[in-house]
């Protein structure tokens, strides 16, 4: 089975910045922070004007750019996806990442299933209009030291091909790679189909970007996991005994690579603005964040240079502040430029028939500071959804967690208050043995204790001699230093007698929180799909719908699923 078992809101969210829960309970900001009649008018409203000034030559050349990518990553997508998006009745939802290697964190999916929950959303309450989810892949980010790595059940698994300040993306594919690190999940039940799927998405001869979009196509697209379903027997979230699930029936993710000629030429005027007016996109974002500083009470951590872009020479990624003039910048041709944090929004955004954006904390707070250059340049601006967070157990971490004394309802406390309630646990299993453990602050126990025994002499020895007062007090002191001497020797034998179940404890918290962060920010995906197969996609993507908020002041911002099976 695979169940949800967990979720946590904001208020219980340790990680959750106070800009971000500003962010999320304004309207200025957070659609959700309306009521639902109102985010379904204001969604309506936007499809509605974004189908009005999208024009056909823009979806002709989105539709020929598509056609062309998926064939030159060796997948087939049907004719009726393609017509389907040059309707001008058709509106894409979007969410955006670089390309990590082998995936890289597991939220780069819960991303992909999140987008892809909202367009399902939308298909049901704006009928009036198709909706397609679409991965706008950032192919071109040069931060290796982010982007070429993943971690598979705790092991680091490095890139192994060509290193330097490239676009990630356009890198080829070394001729071998190593896939011995998938020997700690060959006996989970789906082992021999996650292999096979890395196989063939990442074959000798792709590139970086070609080789995700592969995953992507393998794992949500026509044909992949989420369509097939599966045939295992899972829980439905609602507890019932089990159904037999079968394939998505929603519509399938699309991925556009925004590193290509032809979307880069037709920006180009938003592109050469910025070689004749150095520094404009950095002020205006420069006096956005003090707005957003001054006026919300939000801080944003967003520093945009005065040439806010990078020039691609073959497939490195160069700053061109001290190497091109403007007059040098003018001569290049498009696709030799690369938009940077400030501009791949716009660029992206001009691209598509897009109405709502999906991302984390982050990437909301990151949009609210670019608002300004939207409106400066004439781009439509997006409605900013907020994607959930989602954790998994894996069957051995589950037992683990039940095992220790932790319940479902721990999940996602910090590693303070997971630490402070395994002892706690440890020492009610042995107060049997222990003169000194009750429930309760032991300082305030021990005091009681000692009051008891000073106290009953008191009065007598008052009555004798009145000057013992101080005599009184020095040695109620020093029994209460002696007891707290020994009650914390008692700890500490404690901790030696349990020290392998301590060990087992903190490996289970740095499971959950690597870093001290959510572990789909440092785990990759595969544990997760290697236990739960092709069916675990639905039931993530039931999961995942930034739209499923049951309390506004309350979001289930994190949700836990138990897999075992």
């Amino acid at each position: 089975m695979a169940t949800l078992v967990h979720s946590l809101s904001f208020s219980q969210g340790s990680w959750v910045s106070d800009s971000l829960r500003r962010w999320w309970s304004s309207a200025e900001f957070n659609p959700l922070a309306n009521s639902s009649t109102i985010v379904v008018e204001q969604l309506r409203t936007a499809a509605t004007e974004r189908s009005l000034t999208f024009m056909n030559e823009q979806r002709h050349r989105l539709v020929d750019v598509l056609r062309r990518q998926y064939k030159d990553s060796g997948l087939e997508m049907s004719e009726s996806v393609f017509n389907l998006l040059a309707s001008p009745r058709t509106m894409v939802v979007t969410t955006a990442h670089q390309p990590n290697w082998l995936g890289g964190p597991a939220y780069w999916l819960h991303k992909l299933l999140s987008t892809m929950a909202l367009a399902d959303k939308l298909t049901e309450i704006l009928p009036e209009f198709q909706w397609i989810p679409l991965y706008w892949m950032g192919s071109e980010d040069h931060d290796l030291a982010e982007l070429g790595h993943c971690v598979i059940n705790g092991n680091r698994v490095e890139w192994e091909g060509e290193r330097g300040s490239n676009a990630f993306g356009r890198l080829v594919i070394p001729s071998s790679i190593q896939l011995d690190f998938f020997a700690t999940l060959e006996n989970a039940p789906y082992f021999a189909e996650v292999h096979a799927l890395l196989r063939e998405s990442y074959q000798q001869g792709y590139t970086v970007a070609q080789a995700t979009r592969r995953l992507a196509h393998g794992l949500l697209g026509e044909g992949g996991w989420l369509k097939y379903g599966g045939k295992d027997q899972f829980h439905e979230l609602n507890g019932s005994k089990g159904s037999w699930r079968e394939g998505y029936s929603g519509s399938s993710l699309v991925v556009l690579d925004g590193d290509d000629a032809d979307l880069k030429g037709a920006f180009a005027p938003v592109m050469l603005d910025q070689f004749d007016s150095p520094g404009k996109v950095a002020a205006m974002v420069a006096q956005r964040r003090q707005e957003l500083r001054s006026d919300f009470g939000i801080e944003v951590d967003l520093h945009i240079r005065d040439w806010p872009f990078f020039v691609l020479d073959g497939n490195e990624r160069l700053k061109p502040e001290g190497r091109f003039s403007a007059n040098d910048l003018h001569g290049l041709p498009a696709e030799k430029l690369s938009p940077g944090v400030a501009l791949r929004p716009l660029f992206q955004e001009f691209t598509l028939p897009n109405v709502a954006f999906v991302g984390g904390g982050a990437e909301q707070l990151y949009w609210a500071a670019l608002k300004p250059l939207f409106s400066h340049y004439g781009i439509p601006f997006p409605l900013t959804m907020l994607r959930p967070s989602l954790g998994w157990l894996t069957p051995e971490i589950s037992k683990q967690w039940l095992a220790i004394g932790w319940v479902w309802d721990d999940l996602g406390k910090s590693a303070d208050e997971l630490e402070s309630k395994f002892w706690s646990t440890i020492y009610q299993k042995n107060r049997s043995i222990s003169p000194f453990w009750e429930e309760g602050d032991f300082s305030a126990w021990a005091e009681t204790k000692v009051e008891t025994v000073i106290g009953s002499l008191r009065g007598l020895l008052l009555e004798v001699d009145s000057g013992m007062q101080g005599a009184l007090g020095a040695s109620k002191h020093k029994m209460m230093q002696d007891l707290e001497r020994l009650e914390q020797l008692y700890r500490k034998a404690l901790r030696r007698k349990f020290k392998a179940e301590h060990e087992l404890a903190q490996n289970i918290i740095h499971h959950f929180m690597p870093s001290g962060v959510p572990m789909e920010r440092v785990e990759g995906m595969w544990s997760s799909l290697a236990y739960g197969g092709p069916a675990i996609l639905k039931v993530y993507l039931e999961c995942l719908s930034p739209m499923d908020v049951e309390d506004r002041s309350k979001a289930p911002w994190m949700r836990f699923i138990d897999l075992r099976v």
